[in-house]
């Protein structure tokens, strides 16, 4: 199975999501509240477009991009910032995915230990994290893996993981700072041939 995820909110996900709509593939989009609407961020009505006419799932990136121990962020706090978007996500009315978080990693590195993770997991449904190949066994989806924006990396996943029943192989975009579009299409091309093994995360 594969897990299609965008994170951050960047407005380049708006283009990449409907297309992913037009193709047939369901994604989860990962949000910081505090970064809607900024320069070059989705607003609102953007969220609410994707959400409700392309069917994609939103969910929790905690408040902001920099709620990470690499900031030294304390466990306390993070978790203010994941019921802070719980609450933000659910009074708009992009309800569903609330209760599942991608860690942001920051521009330090995030700093994630696995004693942090399983405090995180009493609090929601499912951690998305960072590997290097991206994959989880099915049993163990609420501590999911994914490999990030590396376009060779997600073309083998996808090729050699996507129609294997014990196994979620996950792949994170986070918008034109990282992914070209030309990329982006190149990615959207093979999910579109594995579009039936396509799973968002609120159906594992």
């Amino acid at each position: 199975m594969i897990s299609v995820c965008i994170d951050d909110g960047r407005i380049a996900s708006f283009k990449w999501c409907r297309y992913l709509y037009k193709i047939g593939v369901r994604a989860t989009i990962y949000i910081n509240p505090e970064s809607v609407s900024r320069f070059e961020f989705l607003n609102k009505y953007h969220i609410g477009k994707i959400r409700n006419d392309w069917k994609h799932l939103i969910a929790n990136h905690l408040y902001r991009h920099s709620d990470c121990p690499a900031n030294a962020i304390s466990m306390s706090d993070i978790i203010t910032s994941y019921n802070d978007t719980k609450k933000w996500l659910v009074d708009n009315a992009f309800t569903g995915g609330e209760e599942y978080l991608s860690i942001p990693f920051g521009r330090l590195g995030g700093r994630w230990s696995n004693a942090m993770i399983s405090e995180l997991l009493d609090h929601c449904k499912q951690v998305r994290n960072v590997s290097t190949y991206g994959l989880t066994d099915i049993d163990k989806t609420n501590h999911l893996y994914s490999v990030c924006d590396n376009v060779a990396d997600i073309l083998h996943g996808i090729r050699t993981f996507g129609k294997r029943e014990d196994k979620v192989f996950t792949l994170t975009l986070h918008g034109n700072n990282f992914t070209s579009d030309d990329n982006f299409l190149c990615i959207a091309n093979v999910l579109e041939e594995y579009k039936d093994y396509v799973k968002t995360v609120d159906v594992y």
